[in-house]
């Protein structure tokens, strides 16, 4: 590669330094290795072949993990407060006693939705609860490589219940359920 018009090896650095923009240190390492490991069979053009077939699929992979992510933190924020009226009417209304008014067992978790004894309408839902032991859920993500989401709800009680929608997810589809106000 001594040989190589000076033209052609500055198109060369600009396609590399811009996949390690794009991809990542590991993945270009990687490719360099797989270069290095093709340099010891092939003659350097098949190496050099092999080693941008192997970027290409790597950071194909570690593109499409990192979209996957930003795809999950979107998911996992509500798109609205869903307690607003709730929190709004306990400030305001301190003489209130907060009822719950109907319970629903949705995607395996169970739901309350809150009123008041003065107003027999749901403004508010509880978070999702176990249906074993009646805590409070914890909602834990994984993205396992290349992009595949895993969601779980634990409890402390060793309830656990795998989902294919978050939190924030089931709470607006409960919220809609309840007929609670916006």
């Amino acid at each position: 590669m001594t040989n190589t018009d000076p033209k052609l090896k500055s198109v060369i650095v600009a396609a590399f330094e811009r996949a390690l923009n794009s991809v990542g240190i590991l993945t270009l390492l990687f490719t360099i290795s797989v270069y290095g490991l093709a340099m010891l069979v092939f003659d350097w053009a098949t190496s050099i072949k092999i080693a941008v077939a192997v970027l290409g699929a790597v950071g194909f992979c570690e593109i499409f993990h990192r979209q996957a992510l930003i795809k999950l933190d979107g998911r996992r924020k509500p798109s609205r407060d869903l307690n607003a009226v709730l929190t709004f009417l306990r400030e305001k209304q301190r003489t209130w006693t907060p009822q719950v008014l109907k319970e629903l067992n949705y995607g395996g978790l169970n739901f309350k939705a809150i009123g008041f004894d003065q107003l027999k309408m749901p403004v508010g839902i509880s978070s999702p609860l176990c249906p074993d032991c009646g805590s409070v859920v914890a909602e834990t993500v994984g993205i396992r490589f290349p992009g595949r989401i895993e969601i779980c709800f634990q409890c402390g009680c060793g309830f656990r219940k795998k989902s294919k929608i978050t939190k924030a997810e089931i709470m607006e589809t409960v919220a809609e359920l309840f007929n609670t106000p916006q």
